[in-house]
């Protein structure tokens, strides 16, 4: 979803160069979001690794 949002955004910036610095938080909000995202799938996996004993990939 964040290459989609990403591919997306760098559209507008060539079709509009104006609109760069909106598209530059936008960008900035989805790869914080993805980080974000990253984070509770590795605590999940943890969490599940605890309770079970097993490991197991979420994403």
């Amino acid at each position: 979803m964040y290459n989609q949002v990403n591919r997306e955004l760098l559209t507008y910036i060539l079709s509009d160069p104006a609109c760069f610095q909106q598209a530059n938080y936008l960008l900035w909000a989805a790869h914080n979001l993805e980080r974000a995202a990253d984070r509770v799938t590795n605590i999940c996996e943890r969490t599940v690794f605890m309770v079970t004993g097993e490991m197991e990939e979420l994403a």
